[in-house]
């Protein structure tokens, strides 16, 4: 159990915030906590045969519970946020099975390295702000041991080196970029899960 107030990436947020003039004067640590809530934002999205780079967001996207927590590519107006930790799942299952009809909410994603192909483990994850590449990570490095154990979204992310700030006014980019000698074999279906954790605050 975390023993501290303020987690690091709480403090970063609030350095972000009074970079940009936000006034935190007088707010006990009680307050504080209240302003600050914990922020997870996913997207959930059907790859197959895309090849080259894969948009995982776009204007379309509509917010859908066990879908997308997106409308459009921008976070909610008046949020910011703190990127702390991102968990990345895929899926692969038969063109003819049944659960393809449940779409991205109902697919069960896996980030266990022996299990995710191997086209998948080459790709990089690229996330984009206002047009500018803040984070590019090979896939591989999101994947864990099959012994891995604990709670989902905490052992099983990958922590960022450093902290990405993300505000709601920002158009974003979330991709995957694939080698061009990358085959989508026919008859498969695949399904990309992306997390993006860490403090959230409504300034």
């Amino acid at each position: 159990m975390k023993s501290f107030i303020i987690s690091l990436g709480q403090q970063f947020l609030i350095d972000m915030l009074r970079v940009e003039g936000v006034s935190l004067a007088g707010l006990s640590p009680s307050d504080m906590q209240g302003k600050l809530t914990d922020g997870n934002v996913y997207i959930r999205s059907e790859i197959t045969g895309g090849g080259g780079i894969v948009n995982l967001i776009e204007s379309g996207t509509l917010e859908k519970i066990g879908t997308s927590s997106f409308n459009g590519q921008k976070l909610p107006a008046g949020v910011k946020m703190a990127v702390e930790r991102i968990r990345l799942g895929f899926c692969e299952l038969e063109d003819n099975d049944t659960n393809k009809s449940a779409k991205p909410a109902g697919q069960a994603y896996t980030n266990k390295y022996s299990t995710v192909a191997a086209k998948l483990r080459a790709a990089h994850f690229i996330l984009t702000k206002g047009g500018k590449k803040i984070l590019e990570i090979p896939v591989s490095q999101f994947l864990t041991l099959d012994s891995c154990e604990g709670m989902i979204a905490e052992h099983d992310c990958y922590d960022l080196q450093a902290f990405r700030y993300l505000k709601g006014d920002e158009l974003l980019e979330i991709q995957l970029s694939f080698p061009p000698e990358v085959q989508w074999p026919a008859g498969k279906k695949y399904f990309a899960s992306v997390e993006l954790l860490g403090p959230r605050a409504q300034a």
